[in-house]
């Protein structure tokens, strides 16, 4: 494998996959100048493991939103997709579908709403960031889905809108509260309290400005729902987490 990772023919197919859209930067055209010297001064050096990137170019955009970026070297973005080249048929399968080659953001956004399934012996709990994995119990269930419970799912949510105040959770609860097993949490006191609380913050924050910031962003998946119709839904949502509580209280 690392046989093929090193070879001429690998390394000029990661050159063609690193240049695509880059044609015209000056760091490509200096390359491409002398490409097959290039190349080959690569292939020597991973097959004597002597291969040392070059040190991350890092600098801030704004998108608006501030990010810290780290820049490879054009050199080691053909590494990089050398490496790609060979492992990505093997790990294919094992990705998120959403993620994968051709498949943006905003599609898995959309595909979300209860539970990602993997096809892998990890299960990823994520809405668009990995939050955490869980490791199977076994790895004999390789292959099989798992699914993230929604009842576990949704006290989550309301913790974390109570923690960090952020539209999208109170749009993800507003959809579980009616898929929810209400026999999960029957009789159960933090539950109920933690309901309150999340109806008592709810009512404590101004909503229109957290779902103006979440609809810039990123969380484009409630973009059926209006601004005029926001006052409506924070009113439902309220009333139907009152219908719940009591309903397991």
């Amino acid at each position: 494998m690392y046989n093929r990772l090193c070879s001429l023919e690998n390394l000029e197919l990661a050159f063609q996959r690193a240049r695509k859209r880059k044609t015209l930067k000056w760091y490509v055209i200096e390359f491409e100048k002398n490409l097959k010297d290039n190349l080959m001064q690569l292939q020597q050096e991973l097959r004597s493991f002597d291969y040392i990137p070059f040190p991350l170019k890092t600098f801030i955009v704004r998108d608006p939103k501030t990010r810290k970026i780290s820049k490879s070297h054009f050199r080691d973005r053909v590494v990089h997709h050398a490496l790609c080249n060979i492992i990505e048929p093997i790990f294919e399968k094992g990705f998120i579908y959403s993620y994968s080659k051709g498949k943006s953001g905003l599609a898995a956004t959309n595909r979300y709403h209860i539970g990602i399934a993997l096809e892998t012996y990890k299960t990823f709990h994520t809405k668009i960031d990995v939050d955490f994995v869980e490791s199977a119990k076994s790895l004999e269930k390789k292959g099989e889905l798992f699914y993230y419970p929604i009842g576990r799912l949704f006290i989550g949510k309301l913790i974390t809108f109570i923690d960090r105040k952020e539209f999208k959770d109170i749009y993800d609860i507003s959809r579980m509260i009616s898929k929810l097993d209400l026999e999960v949490f029957k009789g159960n006191r933090n539950v109920a309290k933690l309901i309150d609380d999340a109806i008592k913050a709810i009512k404590n924050e101004d909503i229109v400005p957290l779902y103006k910031k979440a609809f810039r962003n990123v969380d484009l998946k409630f973009k059926s729902l209006k601004e005029s119709e926001i006052e409506i839904f924070v009113q439902k949502l309220i009333r139907d987490l009152r219908i719940l509580k009591n309903k397991i209280s």
